[in-house]
């Protein structure tokens, strides 16, 4: 899973072309197809047994699925799952308190924590380890700096990676 980072990390600098802010689907799925290529042998075979998907497309069909979720009465908890909103001031500031800008709610960080944590556990139900598999792998493919600093923030991402307010 490490390996995921790589291909995300080359891929996050879309961000800084025109109109990458809406990623959307397709650029989930896109960088589910992309970090397919880069996980091993073992981690392919038992994300396909887990999601019961043995095609090559196994991470991209479930890339996008937390972001519709999270409009659902089951998966309404999980809004807060999709960033962090850290209470700092890029680039002359910048930093995460856990405790402050993650809250009782719940983050980005926190979500990943649990959801490994799950995925790990045996005691979990096949179920329970679907969804956290389905979850780890939106959020690996939403690493960027515009839905990790805050959804209330509007600006632009510099050339250094920053978000700067507008």
């Amino acid at each position: 899973m490490a390996r995921l980072a790589a291909p995300i990390a080359l891929l996050a600098s879309a961000a800084l072309l025109p109109g990458a802010a809406a990623w959307g689907a397709m650029g989930h799925e896109t960088i589910a197809y992309i970090a397919s290529n880069f996980v091993s042998s073992a981690t392919k075979a038992y994300f396909q047994d887990l999601l019961a998907d043995a095609s090559a497309d196994y991470l991209a069909t479930v890339a996008s699925w937390a972001d519709s979720y999270r409009y659902t009465t089951a998966g309404s908890f999980s809004a807060p799952f999709h960033y962090i909103d850290a209470n700092d001031s890029p680039p002359s500031a910048c930093g995460v308190d856990f405790a402050r800008d993650c809250g009782t709610g719940g983050c980005v960080v926190s979500a990943i924590q649990n959801y490994t944590t799950i995925l790990l556990d045996g005691r979990y139900s096949a179920a329970n380890h679907q969804i956290a598999a389905k979850m780890i792998i939106h959020v690996r493919s939403n690493h960027r700096t515009v839905p990790l600093e805050s959804k209330r923030n509007k600006g632009k991402i510099t050339r250094s990676g920053f978000f700067v307010p507008e």
